[in-house]
């Protein structure tokens, strides 16, 4: 089945973008079928790119169950460990709750406004089928796999190499933590679109 069998048309105003007092009535953007499989927006900063994504979103997302995942700049947010100077915090991140309802429900939320990557966490571990998708990509292309451990009731990525094993939150760095989120919201099934930024 192709997006255009499933996602709307949709257009966005340029009073949508930029406020009602803006006198230019025409469309920003017009999709009126999603005939291709990726859609790019290219322009300046400002130029209200960010802005018709969200918009888009919105309207996809009405009425429905949401279409559409938003994945922001910030999508690393809670995965990443900030620089502390106590020695003895400096290992303090250990792992996501696997049995916390609050937090699951506080991650899917905050996924679907502000796109942060812990839903997508969640998701590579209830999933297995999108761990075997991701782990296999990563293993081919980059000679590292993905393994989702439980360690005292939390969930603890770890990258495994021919080399050794370590901690992907304590361990890695930046790059490797966006491969890993990208592929997951990439493999997941459960929306049409998702909107990197």
């Amino acid at each position: 089945m192709t997006s255009r069998e499933i996602l709307p048309a949709v257009t966005v105003s340029n009073k949508e973008i930029f406020g009602p007092n803006i006198a230019n009535e025409t469309p920003f953007v017009q999709i009126p079928d999603w005939n291709s499989p990726v859609i790019y927006f290219v322009g300046r900063n400002g130029s209200g790119k960010t802005r018709a994504a969200k918009r888009i979103a919105t309207k996809l997302n009405q009425g429905t169950p949401a279409t559409v995942k938003m994945l922001s700049t910030d999508r690393l947010t809670g995965l990443v460990e900030q620089p502390r100077t106590s020695e003895t915090t400096k290992r303090q991140l250990k792992g996501f709750a696997i049995d916390d309802a609050d937090t699951r429900t506080t991650a899917k939320m905050q996924s679907s406004v502000s796109g942060t990557g812990l839903d997508d966490i969640y998701a590579i571990t209830d999933r297995p089928e999108i761990l075997i998708r991701v782990a296999a990509f990563m293993r081919r292309s980059l000679h590292r796999f993905v393994e989702m451990r439980e360690v005292n009731g939390r969930i603890d990525p770890f990258i495994v190499t021919d080399e050794g094993e370590y901690s992907l939150l304590r361990d890695e760095g930046h790059g490797l933590r966006e491969v890993l989120i990208l592929l997951t919201a990439t493999y997941r099934d459960d929306w049409k679109v998702f909107d990197c930024r």
